[in-house]
């Protein structure tokens, strides 16, 4: 994952709890690590995947202790 992150991907985690952050960065470490061609970006205040269009992305609530998977699925034509 030798990239350099993102200013506003920093931003992101920095303001998360010590918990999620811990998580939020392995999951990132694994995603980006499976294939080069994934980006990352913050879309709608969440951290996204994106390869070929939107693919994952992690929702942080600030009245929950856990943060949110989410997964996008394309639209069939």
């Amino acid at each position: 994952m030798g990239k350099r992150m993102n200013t506003k991907i920093k931003e992101l985690l920095d303001k998360l709890p010590a918990h999620k952050l811990t998580l939020a960065s392995k999951v990132r470490s694994i995603v980006l690590g499976v294939h080069e061609k994934i980006k990352e970006d913050i879309k709608w205040g969440d951290l996204t995947f994106i390869y070929k269009g939107n693919m994952a992305a992690i929702g942080n609530h600030d009245t929950v202790d856990y943060l949110i998977p989410f997964f996008y699925l394309k639209a069939q034509d």
